[in-house]
């Protein structure tokens, strides 16, 4: 290793070692959460978590594109001293946005009650989770724009800590309390805990001089309008491939095929926990010293991003059948280890498009993901369809690898056709 190399990585190695443990924080918790749902409810009470958390993607996809993602780009370049006022101004946002979400899945959940009084009730807990969930993943992410993963790292321990705070309770008591109208609930506890640790240590400025700021709103939308479109699209094809499933192969399918994506969570976490650091620096390498240099960058995005997911991959299949075992017993999910090889080469496909994307957003390309996402969800709803009606479960893990090549296919020709 020379010597720029070896100074790049002490700049880098103790950011990048937290990331890697709030994310894997957080990950834990999640997966942890999703495996003691699997052993504790039945199939389709597990199905309905699966449908009732697609939903959540969908709604936090308004969010993610309005927020969260122009954060990213827009506010990595602006001066340290006008963050505080910047993530005042977000919080406002956040509030306007999430209240009426929390609302229309209120009303859902009133609407269904007399149909499916299960559904209906996991529809209640997670209208009242929504705007705690999504205040902490704005305090997490504001974490990396003032490159502070190591806060973040602070609020993930205190939110894990509350959440098996809450399981615990649940598990001594489960006749006092149902897991699966429990789950959303927890996660809202755990939430408002985390960001009760990371609101002073950020700086926010809640002014009423901040309270809407034209110029935020105005530079949010110009970049997120095209974020949103693509959140509408990815979710047309991935959020709403579950409820999909389940459509056609019943709830109890819906909830195999979620027990075996659980296997890729830690990857999701780990690639995310890398994005969080690498895209506020490529936005500002992009800024700094042209588009150029980061499309460069690029490259060796794509590298890390994917020999991550490979050498994950080769770990799934060759433990997978085994960790299927461990993790919820010799009940419903024990046969499915035969499907492995796909929830590995599924990862491998979406680290790629993750990569890409990312080197996209920085360069102010978001319209791009519009069209990657268009493609993923035409083929999704189309071929992905039919693999499900012809081969089960198998064709619907087998639709989830096609989507990412196609995004990967979409992202890399237009990368290598602005070069």
């Amino acid at each position: 290793m020379n010597p720029p190399l070896i100074g790049r990585w002490r700049v880098w190695s103790l950011p990048v070692t937290f990331s890697i443990l709030d994310q894997g924080l957080v990950s834990g918790g999640h997966f942890g959460l999703s495996v003691l749902l699997a052993r504790w409810v039945s199939p389709a009470e597990y199905g309905v978590f699966a449908v009732t958390f697609s939903l959540f993607l969908l709604l936090s996809g308004l969010h993610v594109a309005l927020i969260l993602e122009p954060m990213n780009v827009l506010g990595a370049v602006r001066p340290a001293e006008a963050l505080g006022w910047y993530l005042g101004s977000l919080v406002h946002a956040h509030v306007l946005l999430t209240i009426p979400l929390s609302l229309a899945v209120t009303v859902a959940a009133f609407v269904l009650r007399s149909r499916n009084a299960t559904l209906a009730g996991a529809l209640a807990g997670l209208a009242a989770a929504l705007p705690f969930l999504l205040l902490q993943w704005l305090l997490r992410q504001a974490c990396y724009l003032r490159t502070r993963p190591d806060l973040a790292a602070r609020g993930s321990v205190v939110y894990v800590s509350t959440l098996a705070v809450c399981l615990g309770l649940v598990a001594y008591r489960p006749t006092v309390v149902s897991p699966l109208m429990a789950a959303f609930p927890s996660l809202a506890l755990a939430s408002l805990a985390a960001s009760a640790v990371l609101w002073r240590p950020l700086g926010m400025t809640l002014s009423t001089q901040a309270f809407l700021d034209r110029e935020v709103l105005a530079s949010h939308w110009s970049y997120g309008r095209w974020i949103v479109a693509a959140s509408l699209a990815h979710n047309a094809g991935n959020a709403l491939y579950l409820p999909l499933v389940a459509a056609i192969l019943g709830l109890a399918s819906s909830g195999a095929l979620k027990a075996l994506l659980n296997l890729g969570l830690p990857l999701q976490q780990l690639l995310t926990a890398l994005s969080l650091l690498a895209l506020p620096w490529v936005s500002r390498q992009a800024a700094a010293r042209g588009q150029a240099h980061s499309r460069r960058a690029s490259v060796s995005l794509v590298l890390v991003f994917v020999g991550t997911a490979v050498a994950y991959g080769a770990v799934l299949v060759g433990f997978g059948g085994r960790l299927l075992g461990l993790l919820y017993g010799s009940g419903s999910y024990s046969a499915l280890g035969g499907n492995v090889l796909l929830v590995a080469l599924a990862g491998v496909a979406a680290a790629a498009a993750q990569a890409l994307g990312l080197a996209l957003r920085a360069l102010g390309r978001p319209q791009v993901i519009l069209w990657s996402k268009l493609a993923v969800a035409v083929f999704l709803l189309a071929g992905g369809t039919v693999l499900v009606e012809k081969s089960g479960l198998h064709g619907a893990l087998m639709g989830i690898v096609l989507g990412h090549a196609c995004e990967t296919v979409v992202l890399a020709t237009f990368l290598r056709s602005r070069r």
